[in-house]
């Protein structure tokens, strides 16, 4: 896995997001990213959050437009890449893994690798 720092630029859905990732001597590139590990319910458990892309558009895009966030990445066995992200969430001081937190809420199930 590589890590990346990235600026969440767009919630395509509840299982996709666009982050602008930082390569490194000054060179930024738009990627559309899967989360990793993880499927979106369309339902959510959590009867308090009703919709999980707007969730996520919370998290990463409404609190702070300029919220840089810590990616890891993977390439997935059919040549995508898939991502972590670790976000400022409820706790501003942590980091915390976005997509664990997904499962923790009831907003995401674990998806089966494929190897």
């Amino acid at each position: 896995m590589n890590e990346y720092m990235a600026k969440p630029l767009e919630i395509i859905d509840a299982n996709t997001v666009l982050l602008e990732v930082d390569l490194g001597f000054n060179t930024r590139v738009p990627l559309k990213l899967r989360l990793m590990d993880i499927e979106a319910m369309r339902r959510p458990l959590n009867q308090h959050i009703k919709d999980v892309k707007v969730w996520l558009e919370e998290i990463l895009l409404l609190d702070d437009r300029n919220q840089e966030v810590l990616i890891e990445t993977r390439r997935e066995k059919k040549g995508d890449y898939s991502c972590l992200i670790f976000a400022m969430c409820e706790e501003k001081a942590v980091r915390r893994n976005l997509n664990m937190l997904m499962m923790q809420k009831g907003l995401a199930t674990q998806r089966k690798v494929q190897t």
